[in-house]
């Protein structure tokens, strides 16, 4: 499997961005150094190593604080849910911080006592450095109260008919409100009074406005994560990742989706038709590549994000993961088991990566070898779906959705992914950048 780092002379630095203040932003934003010194020491290394996923070029000890901090954020990912239960409605919501140094912090809103949820957090199987980087931050308003009054400005902003994009802010416990340049007066007359005091407004351009993943969205743009229909066939999968090809654009998602027919549909609109297919292959020698490209240039444009929910529609998807190992904590957008709102059965659509390889586990899949296996929930229909993990460069993608354990229509825990790169190396592609 590919390694996320490599020993490279300061020339070849993989994708490294040109410019001390480039790598000086890029650094700030990982808790790293950024000072004109900190970068100048990093090239100036006997053995300097570029980060894939950013361009970053850093010493070893410096990558060696990075992989802690994403390691951090797997532990942490891993026991939230639990976190999450024990403080109940005083759960305010959570987010991840550089903190003081590049391992990070975690940051847990709890309305009240704040002594009661480091007490949560104290009591809980972490280890004692992961729970000394759990900080505990006093919050207004209840997490379940922001998604009540998600849903409840959701209705008001439909019913007075203007067109808005929310989303909900955990650092600050509110609610942003993005609306088109002028339709501000109009928006805040819908909202009532006892909500105004949890929004924050923003004017700018609508892209994705209240999208469902069967939704056509505005401009016709095609993304990850979203319900494709095969033809006039009751069948369907979901959209993997948008990538280009030779100056061409596809969408990706599983071969094994293929039935025949060529066209594919989202929206009630064509996509467009199979170009490229890797075969089924079921016992590999080493690993699997279960993908297809649908050539969209012709009659939509794609965008290099994944539709993970209706307030979550368009996530920029930064890179393609570097490597995979037991123990990451990856993410489904499956249609089928996420639903239409890409919400349903939340607490399961992420877990952690149990083998790299269906040969090496114990309990092994009966589609055979070289597929990565991973226990979140997964169904049928979610064949494709863009596999991805939240990372302190941004959002990675990790694969594609091959199979679940669930058969005959049935969903089931556990699944089986195609790993990105390989997909993406055996067509040659890349993956569409975002492009906000």
């Amino acid at each position: 499997m590919p390694s996320d780092k490599e020993s490279m002379p300061r020339s070849d630095a993989l994708g490294a961005p040109s410019g001390v203040a480039a790598q000086m932003i890029l650094r700030q934003k990982v808790g790293l150094g950024a000072t004109t010194d900190a970068v100048e020491a990093a090239y100036r290394a006997e053995n300097p190593l570029a980060s894939r996923p950013m361009g970053l070029v850093l010493t070893q000890s410096e990558l060696e604080a990075v992989d802690a901090q994403l390691l951090f954020q797997d532990t942490v990912a891993k026991a939230k849910q639990d976190l999450i239960a024990q403080l109940g409605t005083s759960y305010g919501g959570a987010y991840f911080s550089p903190g003081p140094d590049a391992r990070g912090q975690f940051i847990l809103r709890t309305v009240g006592n704040t002594a009661a949820a480091r007490e949560v957090v104290d009591s809980s199987k972490l280890d004692d450095d992961t729970k000394s980087r759990i900080l505990i931050e006093s919050a207004m308003t209840s997490y379940k109260e922001l998604e009540s009054a998600l849903d409840t400005l959701y209705g008001a902003f439909g019913a007075a008919n203007v067109p808005v994009e929310l989303s909900l802010l955990e650092q600050r416990g509110h609610i942003g409100v993005l609306v088109a340049k002028g339709d501000l007066p109009g928006a805040m007359k819908a909202v009532p009074d006892s909500y105004l005091s949890l929004i924050e407004w923003s004017e700018g351009t609508l892209g994705t406005l209240l999208a469902y993943k069967d939704d056509y969205l505005a401009y016709g743009f095609v993304e990850g994560g979203q319900w494709l229909t095969l033809g006039g066939s009751p069948l369907w999968c979901t959209s993997g990742f948008a990538v280009q090809r030779s100056g061409v654009s596809y969408i990706m998602t599983a071969s094994h989706c293929y039935n025949g027919l060529d066209d594919y549909y989202q929206g009630g609109a064509l996509v467009g038709s199979v170009s490229l297919r890797a075969p089924q292959n079921i016992n590999c020698a080493a690993y699997c590549v279960d993908a297809m490209l649908i050539r969209n240039t012709a009659s939509r444009p794609n965008l290099g994000a994944i539709h993970v929910s209706t307030s979550d529609s368009f996530r920029g998807v930064t890179f393609a993961s570097p490597s995979i190992s037991v123990g990451m904590y990856l993410c489904n957008t499956g249609a089928a088991s996420t639903g239409r709102s890409g919400t349903d059965d939340l607490p399961n659509q992420c877990g952690s990566v149990t083998s790299t390889s269906t040969c090496d586990h114990k309990d092994a899949f009966s589609w055979g070898c070289g597929f990565p296996s991973v226990s979140f929930w997964a169904c049928h229909g979610d064949s494709g779906a863009a596999v991805w993990r939240n990372t302190v460069y941004g959002t990675s993608g990790e694969g594609l959705m091959h199979a679940s354990r669930g058969w005959d229509g049935e969903c089931g825990f556990g699944a089986a992914i195609t790993y990105l790169p390989l997909a993406l190396g055996y067509f040659s592609a890349s993956l569409t950048p975002p492009s906000t």
